[in-house]
């Protein structure tokens, strides 16, 4: 029969990708899950049809939207008050073919309490994959193979879009912590694993799609650039002992930023044009600056109404949806 595991996919905008995500899930091949849907604050709620066509699917709808932590914390929790074995975080703009939860739980039972992605892809793209050990020296990703698991590595980092745990695992190290709101929450989640005793793996054998960053319109937006800034900085602080936070901090906060003027179109020659461009009225430039300066005041969860509005382009303000980080 396997593990029993429960499937919790935060829904707060786009009715239509939750569709295509339940409907990937209602084809899978392993039987031993069940789908809870986390309706987070949504602006664009579940119709009454969606019952209907997913009478199998759980909806538990909170009056707020809490972020990715918060809403996946309802699901953690309600997933240890039934003592499932496993819990798995999905985004909603993710496609899962049909025997990609059967792979995954034959892995996760093989292997252990431990924290498991599928690799992922972009989703009709041709693009480098978000997550794949199995291509030459993926950026930033550290895979070792796992002796007699064709396909599986152990690797350094996984990604919060499918993200599998045994509830051991977060009985352990406690739940998602709900400062960062949105971004770096499963970069923490990982090291507190890592260094509570777990490992952390991917198996390539099961591969799914990912949309990416439909809930903020995209890659890019100022409101991402944010909670990227303001929560890397938490994530260093969190992390670093004897002093090694506030180093790494600097080291990273400079390139990141550079990263993001050259990503807005900024043309950079020196350090001194990258100072230019922060004083600047490009959103990007604001949006660097509102995270440095609420990291620095403590004001961590979701970002207020009222400066997420600053962070909206002009020709939106109209006809603005509200982004996750609004009240």
């Amino acid at each position: 029969m396997g593990l029993s595991l429960l499937i919790v996919v935060l829904h707060y905008s786009g009715p239509e990708d939750t569709r295509e995500c339940m409907a990937s899930l209602g084809r899978q091949s392993y039987e031993n899950f069940h789908t809870l849907v986390v309706e987070n604050g949504a602006i664009e709620p579940l119709d009454p049809a969606f019952a209907a066509q997913f009478p199998a699917v759980e909806v538990l709808r909170l009056g707020e939207n809490l972020g990715w932590s918060g809403g996946n914390n309802a699901g953690i929790r309600l997933a240890i008050e039934r003592d499932y074995d496993a819990v798995c975080l999905l985004n909603n703009d993710t496609i899962l073919p049909e025997h990609a939860v059967a792979r995954l739980m034959e892995t996760a039972e093989a292997l252990g309490p431990c924290i498991l992605n599928p690799a992922i892809e972009s989703y009709g793209a041709d693009e480098t994959p978000q997550l794949d050990p199995t291509i030459p020296e993926p950026p930033g990703l550290v895979a070792t193979p796992v002796p007699d698991r064709s396909g599986v590595f152990e690797v350094n980092t996984a990604s919060g879009c499918c993200l599998i745990a045994h509830l051991s695992v977060f009985r352990r190290i406690g739940l998602i912590d709900e400062r960062f709101f949105l971004l770096f929450e499963d970069a923490d989640i990982n090291r507190r694993a890592v260094a509570a005793g777990c490992h952390i793996y991917c198996d390539a054998g099961a591969r799914i799609q990912h949309k990416e960053s439909k809930s903020f319109g995209g890659r890019r937006a100022p409101i991402k650039t944010y909670y990227s800034v303001r929560n890397m900085l938490l994530y260093h602080e969190k992390h670093g002992a004897n002093g090694r936070g506030w180093l790494a901090m600097l080291r990273h906060l400079p390139w990141t930023v550079w990263g993001v003027a050259e990503a807005s179109g900024a043309q950079l020659r020196s350090w001194w044009g990258l100072l230019g461009w922060i004083v600047s009225k490009d959103l990007f430039a604001r949006a660097v600056r509102m995270g440095v300066r609420d990291y620095l005041l403590r004001r961590f969860g979701r970002l207020n109404q009222r400066d997420a509005l600053t962070l909206t382009p002009r020709r939106d303000a109209a006809t603005l949806t509200p982004t996750p980080g609004m009240v």
